[in-house]
């Protein structure tokens, strides 16, 4: 089985990849816009076959899978940062909406019988009414900033290439997920970061957070690339299938766990620009329709991976 993934060196590409090596008869390849080919490769203790591409680019991104010929495939690169979605939301919507249609252009000419995987994001449903918490498929998604929009449009053009064309796609919505080596403007991270350097004694003790009464479903990225996997053979084409913990936590609570694996007194001061026009308070859903389909359940417990998350910024 050939598996091919957009953004392959991104903090789910590399995880999945890896998982994906350790698995019998599997070859993997995929898209890197940020490294070129031989610094990519270091990434990983086995050969994949990586491919520098712009997905904005058409003709790199066919010539990367008439190249590669994979028989499924995993769309993760774009922009996944609510964060910077906010603050570039032109460019957001440009390289995620017309950069997936490129991709599904190609599949389309070039790779017509391979299963593509769309993950979009829980926070396609935006702020669900009480009694819709968690938060299945059946609830009717309104989403509220321009990251958000951006993955209900992918959802939508999977779904007309789907319904028009014939082609194999499934959707995920995965939560919010957390692990080692997760960089860039996210809340876990961006408190571990911090958390690290204060240790360290790189920075004073004071912390910059942002609203912490809001609540999300946290699950650990390595149980996500194993649903993503089962998710191959065991998911029905055509259907979209949530993916979380089905548990949501405030963020003061993750704070406070990480806090607790600090010997420093650390100041928290909240900060106006991680604060966002329309943040959701709840984000929770029910992924009892896909455990029902596969079997499958997270089994990393949040403290664990939140500790490994710090220790990844205490030793980075």
């Amino acid at each position: 089985m050939k598996v091919f993934i957009t953004g392959i060196t991104g903090f789910v590409g590399r995880y999945l990849t890896e998982y994906l090596l350790d698995q019998k008869g599997v070859v993997v390849g995929g898209t890197s816009f940020l490294e070129t080919p031989a610094k990519a490769q270091k990434l990983f203790n086995k050969k994949v076959k990586i491919y520098k591409v712009d997905l904005l680019n058409k003709s790199k991104i066919d010539s990367s899978i008439k190249s590669f010929k994979p028989d499924v495939i995993f769309h993760l690169a774009g922009i996944s940062s609510t964060s910077n979605a906010w603050e570039d939301s032109e460019f957001t919507l440009k390289n995620n909406i017309f950069g997936q249609l490129n991709l599904l252009n190609s599949i389309k000419e070039y790779s017509p019988k391979a299963r593509l995987f769309i993950v979009s994001s829980a926070q396609v449903y935006g702020n669900v009414s009480k009694k819709d918490l968690p938060t299945s498929e059946l609830v009717f998604p309104k989403p509220t900033n321009p990251y958000s929009v951006s993955k209900l449009s992918q959802e939508m053009l999977g779904y007309q290439f789907f319904n028009s064309f014939g082609l194999d796609v499934v959707i995920l919505r995965p939560s919010n997920h957390i692990g080692p080596r997760q960089e860039g403007n996210f809340v876990v991270s961006r408190f571990a970061e911090q958390i690290a350097n204060i240790d360290r004694g790189l920075a004073k003790p004071t912390m910059s957070v942002g609203n912490l009464e809001a609540m999300r479903d946290f699950t650990d990225v390595r149980d996500i690339v194993k649903a993503y996997f089962i998710a191959i053979k065991k998911a029905k084409k055509g259907e979209v299938y949530n993916l979380g913990s089905d548990k949501a936590i405030k963020i003061k609570d993750i704070l406070n766990i990480l806090l607790s694996f600090s010997s420093k007194k650390i100041t928290v001061e909240q900060d106006k620009r991680f604060m966002h026009p329309s943040d959701i308070p709840v984000i929770e859903v029910s992924s009892v329709k896909f455990r029902r389909a596969t079997g499958w359940r997270p089994k990393i417990i949040i403290k664990e991976t939140l500790k490994e998350a710090l220790t990844y910024w205490k030793e980075k």
